[in-house]
């Protein structure tokens, strides 16, 4: 849902960024898509290794910053 709200704001020149659409694509697609296949297996092994409560907490500490 925070997709087309970045997009926008990326995009649109009266939020001052003006992006190209290349660029507007790297951070809106590319970047977060690395991010979770560079971090899929450091969440594996907490989720091997830690408390699943401490760990869920964890994760939606990390969604509401990412919102």
């Amino acid at each position: 849902m925070m997709l087309p709200l970045r997009v926008e704001y990326l995009a649109n020149p009266k939020y001052g960024q003006a992006l190209t659409v290349g660029m507007i694509a790297v951070l809106t697609g590319v970047i977060p898509n690395l991010a979770r296949l560079i971090l899929s297996p450091l969440w594996g092994h907490l989720f091997d290794h830690m408390n699943f409560f401490a760990l869920r907490v964890t994760l939606n500490i990390g969604f509401a910053i990412g919102i």
